[in-house]
């Protein structure tokens, strides 16, 4: 999804956002997200000067702000039934401002913080009931392309009584978020961060450089401390959901601190993409899994008749199936894929790049591209 221009006009140069230049002619802000192209003088030099040494503050600032921007354009988006994306970028947005919000060394109310971040989380789930849906819908109709019309008829059923789930859930969603919930919610995001403004100006600042390692090596711990469960074959679902969780933090904490670290940390944000995008395809499938089950489940107990209306039993029951196959398969290959993140080679090489984090930034002026910014990576429902 590529994001309005309006969304980064509408943040003053003024305001103390750090601006930094990278190597691809792109702007990066020390949110870690490109923004549109900014303008250079004759000499390729930004009219701006980078932020010499940006404060977690500053920093945690920028982000929420940004993101607060991001959410303000895909709200309104989420009355619409039959279009997810918004839901995907809602739910990105969402998730890095909690990011954020958590980084060590902010100098803010714990209380304040914390109540951002439960309604933040409370909006989050709703958001991820309605994607669960998607998940299974776009399955399910896969599914049904590759049926004869006899067995189809049966699936299609199914396929209704979970589109009007997802009517149902939308539903909620309109009647507990409404437009004035969503802009207290907003103006919430904007008063914390410029509370942040009035704090950044204060001297000196604590650059972020200075906790950047340190804030780093914590979230990869929180990932490596499963290595004992993976290892052991211990490890359920309910574990791996907590391991894809932990790396995708992990993995926003980098991009956060990216323009610190610069292009050397791009092999490990990518790492932690594919271990993340990856428990999140088994996560997909075991939740579709235990949706289709509990429908199949309900049914038996129910006793439906069918008044002569086509059977879904038999096909859920195959198409169930199927979704187990999946997870098999996708377990079966965790042991490699967590290798990888989780080997000593890949250890050291972090370590060595955080012993390096400078203190300040250190922009790369060159001429500015005409490429302009992307949404975060990932598909419609990959687990970005």
């Amino acid at each position: 999804m590529r994001l309005p221009k309006q969304v980064w006009s509408s943040i003053p140069s003024e305001s103390g956002i750090p601006i930094v230049r990278i190597k691809n002619g792109s702007i990066l802000c020390a949110t870690g997200m490109m923004m549109e192209p900014y303008p250079v003088e004759e000499n390729g030099r930004s009219s701006d000067d980078a932020f010499p040494g940006a404060s977690m503050n500053a920093i945690a600032a920028a982000g929420v702000r940004i993101q607060a921007e991001i959410l303000r354009t895909t709200l309104p988006g989420l009355m619409d039934v039959t279009d997810s994306e918004y839901i995907h970028d809602s739910r990105i947005a969402i998730r890095r401002i909690r990011v954020y919000l958590k980084l060590r060394g902010l100098d803010s109310s714990a209380k304040r913080i914390r109540k951002l971040d439960s309604r933040l989380r409370k909006l989050g789930r709703r958001l991820g009931a309605i994607r669960d849906y998607d998940v299974l819908l776009h399955d399910a109709r896969n599914h049904l392309k590759k049926l004869v019309k006899t067995r189809a008829d049966g699936f299609s059923v199914f396929i209704a009584a979970f589109e009007t789930r997802r009517s149902g859930a939308i539903a909620k969603l309109r009647q507990r978020c409404t437009p004035q919930y969503m802009d207290d919610l907003l103006a919430s995001l904007v008063r914390f961060t410029d509370s942040f403004g009035r704090e950044m100006r204060e001297v000196p600042p604590r650059p972020a450089g200075l906790d950047a390692p340190s804030v780093v090596s914590d979230a990869y711990a929180k990932v490596l401390a499963f290595e004992p469960l993976v290892r052991g074959g211990e490890a359920d679902h309910a574990v791996y959901h907590a391991i894809r969780r932990s790396a995708k933090r992990f993995r926003y904490t980098l991009e956060i601190f990216e323009p610190l670290l610069g292009p050397e940390s791009q092999s490990f944000i990518d790492t932690a993409r594919v271990l993340q995008d990856f428990l999140g395809s088994l996560n997909d499938a075991a939740t579709v899994s235990r949706v289709a089950a509990l429908y199949v489940s309900d049914r038996i107990g129910d006793g439906v008749p069918n008044h002569g209306a086509p059977d879904p039993f038999p096909e859920v029951a195959r198409f169930l199936g199927t979704r187990q196959e999946r997870i098999h398969r996708l377990l079966s290959n965790i042991p490699q894929k967590w290798a990888k993140f989780s080997s000593p080679l890949f250890r050291k090489r972090l370590f060595m790049l955080l012993g390096k984090c400078p203190i300040s930034f250190s922009p790369v002026n060159v001429k500015i591209s005409e490429k302009g910014a992307g949404s975060d990576a990932g598909t419609r429902f990959a687990s970005s």
